[in-house]
């Protein structure tokens, strides 16, 4: 696959309302009243926020009615990380609803995933997060192939994709290198990353573990017929 020059072509900044969860999560003690205010602002990422916390993804017993009350059940950087996963796949243009939301449902298993990985495989609390919110990202790249024109992209490309768009929507550089730096080409001897577990969450999401390189297994300690056992 061919990356032309106008990939960025029509693809818009992240909503406001997500850049200002960005900015208030960023923050050393950042106030859950003026989280839940900015998602509020913008009525069609309130209302997937809700839908998600309340899926069987995250398990809780009982509803959530208000997302006050699934920031303080799920915690700021969960939130968060959606709030930035659902704006994120909800502003690359000309993809159908319905589509955005697939994506939407393969994403929270593969960062699920990707969390367990980060988690088993001893990074950091910190680190296990970024793994969680790359692997939310990495259909990022998914959409604009597809909305390329591509419907089959090569693991690289989805990755090459994504680091152009993340990068453009100017996001911190650890969850860029989770994303982008996840296509595979793992060297020999390679520590556990962020990277190589949304690699391995990605091909688990995907029924494709013997597709893992044999250098991210490495470093997590895994086997491919030992992937999906992973405890999330």
């Amino acid at each position: 696959m061919t990356v032309s020059p106008d990939v960025l072509a029509g693809i818009p900044a992240l909503p406001a309302a997500v850049s200002k969860v960005l900015e208030e999560t960023g923050k050393d003690e950042p106030d859950a009243r003026v989280l839940t205010k900015a998602i509020e602002s913008d009525a069609g990422l309130a209302s997937k926020m809700l839908t998600l916390v309340n899926s069987p993804y995250y398990g809780l017993n009982g509803t959530v009615s208000n997302l006050g009350q699934a920031v303080v059940m799920v915690g700021m950087r969960q939130v968060r990380n959606v709030a930035l996963a659902v704006g994120a796949l909800r502003s690359i243009p000309g993809i159908p609803p319905a589509i955005v939301d697939r994506f939407l449902d393969q994403a929270m298993v593969t960062a699920k995933v990707a969390r367990g990985i980060a988690t088993t495989g001893g990074l950091s609390p910190q680190e296990a997060d970024t793994a969680h919110l790359g692997g939310l990202l990495r259909g990022v790249g998914s959409l604009v192939a597809l909305r390329m024109g591509e419907r089959n992209p090569s693991d690289v490309d989805i990755a090459k994709l994504s680091r152009i768009v993340l990068e453009f929507w100017n996001l911190p550089t650890p969850i860029i290198a989770a994303v982008g730096d996840s296509a595979g080409d793992f060297p020999v001897g390679a520590r556990a990353s962020t990277a190589a577990a949304v690699h391995l969450a990605a091909l688990v999401t995907a029924g494709r573990p013997g597709d893992a390189c044999p250098q991210a297994l490495a470093a997590f300690r895994l086997q491919p017929d030992n992937l999906t056992a992973i405890q999330v």
